[in-house]
């Protein structure tokens, strides 16, 4: 490994560690502030594992990195310009409150059922867990 490859990959540790985010993300943000898309899930693996096992920063993510550990020596690194943060909507809240209260009920009731037909679930009177076996 080279010099200049070590000073990469201390960079791309830095930056993530800067954006309090895993380094694999940060290869996504980087990918997608180059080439203006998405990943895809096998490139990303490809170049992650490059990175992981051979130390080989691909210059995009070197790129923002650099960027990233500027801005933050200058004083006037915001972490919102790279890392958008996903708040849930009113509609999402309610629906994911709904399906919960949904949910703790089929178990009520699948718990209130085995207690009171048990002979029709003949499993449930035996004990599978470690002190009964």
């Amino acid at each position: 490994m080279n010099l200049y490859q070590k000073n990469s990959e201390q960079e791309v540790v830095e930056a993530a560690s800067l954006l309090d985010i895993p380094e694999f993300r940060l290869f996504k943000i980087a990918y997608w502030r180059w080439f203006g898309r998405r990943p895809g899930a096998l490139n990303m693996e490809r170049y992650f594992a490059n990175y992981m096992f051979n130390a080989v920063v691909p210059p995009w993510v070197h790129h923002l990195a650099r960027e990233v550990v500027a801005r933050a020596r200058a004083g006037t690194l915001r972490v919102a310009d790279y890392v958008r943060q996903i708040r849930p909507n009113p509609a999402m809240k309610r629906r994911g409150q709904v399906y919960s209260a949904v949910l703790i009920l089929i178990c009520l009731l699948l718990f209130l059922a085995a207690l009171h037909y048990s002979d029709l679930l003949p499993f449930v009177e035996n004990c599978y867990f470690p002190p009964c076996y």
